[in-house]
């Protein structure tokens, strides 16, 4: 019996006898891979410091005494040893998920806890793996070398915890939490199933007549595709991809392309990288805004673009960085603080604002006239109609807006003025007539006293 044999089957007493008893041990399948990575049945520290119970043991030579062919042979027998025993373990594990779960069959919160319990502690063991026993190059992680070193016992100690992530995500896919990285097996095939369409989409790209720094954008998630750089690859980022080599494979389809339906899509998509938020801001947004001259005008093509994004569907349930602010929102709110910078620099040229500055007269030195908006503006026609007042009608309603205000509007706008110029009620009529009436009352008073 070797010491590997003598090991397994201590192992196997220990889970199946206790007390001198035999029957099933308490301790549940997933602590072998605690043993494994923390304890006596870790592949590095177990070789070198501990006895096998085998007859003879105590007769061994240390290992700088053995042969190369002993050193080969014990390296294939420990290899052996991990290999049958994990694939012992892989079937108590997915039987004894399976128990769980059929158990809890009437409770889904139950399953839920139980599937993504799972999911957490079998990814952070995969996480110790990598960060502590396999080579910089974790692309090679099925790859086991023919001379079946400790790194290879690793890498089937990871292989046997994927495939139980696998496993969870064919039996009890819908309690699977998203956020949570896929298997390296499936990522493997997700890999596999859409490098060649990712390919086919560069090429499209390429083939448009859009800025090279844009296409450089769009790119970036269909080369981690291609390179297989997916780090933390979760479901729901699996299923964004998804979403986005398909958007993306319908619109470049089309016989004719503008740029603009490219940044439709985007932000569509919820693509919110910080690339593209800068890119859109300055090289969309901002450069069209530089090329125009007047506030005004300035204003009147961000109302368009804030007009454009608001209207544009988000049609993605999922961000590309979920934790990052939707690219809508952000852009929105950019363009919303653009117009009002713009506005407070309107205002503070205006001449009503120099004359604040000059006199220190504001708005809370407006005078109050205690009449209505239309009544002013009808009032007003009466004495441009009967030549008492000459000029630009806009310059008199920006007076009067600086001046004054009701009772009832405490700013009163030129527009506001303008548009009621013509458009008069017959209640303001009656009103304003009953004004003159009893100033012609007031003048026979005055009159009176001379």
């Amino acid at each position: 019996m070797t010491k590997y044999e003598s090991k397994r089957n201590n192992f196997i007493r220990l889970f199946y006898v206790r007390d001198g008893i035999k029957h099933k041990s308490s301790m549940e399948p997933m602590d072998i891979f605690y043993q494994i990575l923390h304890e006596d049945l870790n592949p590095l520290t177990s070789q070198t410091t501990q006895k096998f119970n085998s007859p003879n043991s105590k007769n061994q030579k240390p290992n700088h005494e053995l042969t190369k062919e002993e050193n080969n042979s014990e390296k294939t027998e420990r290899y052996t040893f991990y290999e049958n025993l994990l694939s012992d373990t892989l079937k108590k594990v997915k039987r004894d998920i399976h128990n769980k779960v059929f158990q809890c069959i009437d409770d889904p919160i139950s399953i839920n806890s139980i599937i993504q319990n799972h999911q957490i502690l079998l990814l952070n063991y995969c996480k110790v793996i990598e960060q502590n026993y396999l080579p910089d190059d974790k692309n090679e992680k099925y790859q086991i070398s023919e001379d079946k070193s400790i790194t290879d016992i690793f890498k089937l100690i990871y292989q046997t915890l994927d495939a139980i992530l696998n496993y969870l995500e064919i039996s009890f896919p819908k309690y699977l939490e998203p956020s949570l990285e896929i298997p390296y097996q499936r990522r493997l095939w997700y890999v596999h199933q859409k490098k060649e369409r990712c390919r086919l989409l560069i090429a499209m790209l390429n083939a448009l007549d859009i800025p090279l720094q844009l296409t450089e954008i769009i790119c970036d998630p269909l080369n981690k595709i291609i390179d297989n750089d997916l780090s933390g690859f979760t479901y729901q980022k699996k299923e964004y991809y998804s979403v986005y080599i398909k958007v993306l494979f319908k619109l470049l389809s089309k016989d004719t392309i503008v740029v603009e339906d490219v940044y439709a899509v985007l932000i569509s998509l919820e693509f919110n990288t910080f690339k593209i938020f800068f890119y859109l801001r300055d090289e969309y947004i901002s450069k069209k805004i530089k090329r125009t001259y007047g506030a005004q005008k300035k204003i009147n093509i961000l109302h368009q673009f804030l007009k454009e994004i608001k209207t544009t569907t988000v049609t993605s349930s999922t961000k590309y960085n979920p934790n990052f602010p939707s690219l809508k929102e952000q852009l929105l709110i950019w363009i919303r603080e653009e117009i009002n910078a713009l506005q407070r620099t309107m205002e503070s040229s205006s001449p009503a604002s120099v004359k604040e500055k000059i006199t220190g007269y504001s708005q809370n030195t407006k005078k109050v006239l205690k009449l209505s908006v239309s009544e002013i503006s009808l009032i007003t026609r009466l004495l441009y109609e009967q030549g008492m007042l000459e000029g630009s009608k806009k310059t008199f309603f920006e007076f009067l807006s600086s001046t004054y205000i009701t009772h009832k509007t405490k700013v009163i706008s030129p527009e506001s003025l303008s548009n009621r110029y013509y458009s008069i009620p017959d209640s303001t009529k009656i009103s304003v007539k009953k004004i003159l009436r009893g100033m012609l009352l007031k003048l026979d008073t005055i009159q009176s006293e001379t």
